[in-house]
């Protein structure tokens, strides 16, 4: 069977992708995109845990490496629980690169932080992914 008319979240991706999308609506609200850099620093891939067998990066280290760069950041005494994250894969990358990591922007909402980052392929700047995050504080 087919679909009849595209997902919303498809439709989303693929403007986000071409850089047409200047917010994602999602049940936990509003993530603004922005191409601004609060914060940014640089990831050095560890084959042993990064990478899968065909030596690209794993898809489910990129959130681990958002978390890990981000609490660069976000050096505060509180323990964060992620309750929300959505990812936008757009790219790859093999053992040898590096990954830049860049903080787009962070919103403090009560007890929980929003933020929207961006990963970056050192070598030539592309984009691998674009990662909506909330995570709620646990003191």
């Amino acid at each position: 069977s087919q679909l009849s008319k595209t997902p919303l979240f498809l439709n989303d991706y693929r403007l986000l992708r071409k850089g047409l999308i200047e917010e994602i609506s999602t049940d936990y609200g509003i993530f603004i995109i922005k191409d601004d850099t609060l914060f940014s620093c640089e990831y050095s891939i560890n084959p042993y845990y990064d990478i899968n067998g065909v030596g690209l990066l794993y898809f489910a280290s990129y959130p681990i490496i958002s978390d890990k760069c981000f609490d660069e950041y976000y050096q505060q005494n509180y323990n964060l629980q992620t309750i929300y994250r959505d990812i936008f894969y757009f790219a790859n990358c093999n053992s040898t690169e590096k990954i830049i990591f860049k903080l787009n922007s962070i919103e403090e909402i009560d007890n929980c932080i929003k933020t929207t980052v961006s990963l970056f392929r050192q070598s030539d700047n592309q984009i691998l992914s674009r990662i909506l995050t909330i995570k709620q504080k646990i003191e």
